[in-house]
């Protein structure tokens, strides 16, 4: 009898990068507007990265036995 291995799926394509800069207007508005876009693009979140990785609680560990 021959093993064959199951058949395998393509890989996932990732889609394109979203760069924050490329979103917002950083040449037109007011001066206190343009400080504002600044100070959020410069600290902050990075919307390319995924999300903090945290291991479930212990509850819901010991309800998955």
């Amino acid at each position: 009898m021959a093993v064959t291995p199951p058949p395998q799926v393509e890989p996932v394509k990732r889609p394109h990068f979203v760069q924050p800069h490329e979103c917002v207007d950083v040449e037109h508005g007011s001066v206190n507007r343009m400080v504002e876009v600044r100070i959020r693009l410069m600290h902050g979140a990075n919307y390319n990265d995924p999300a903090h990785w945290a291991p479930a609680p212990y509850d819901v560990r010991r309800q998955q036995r």
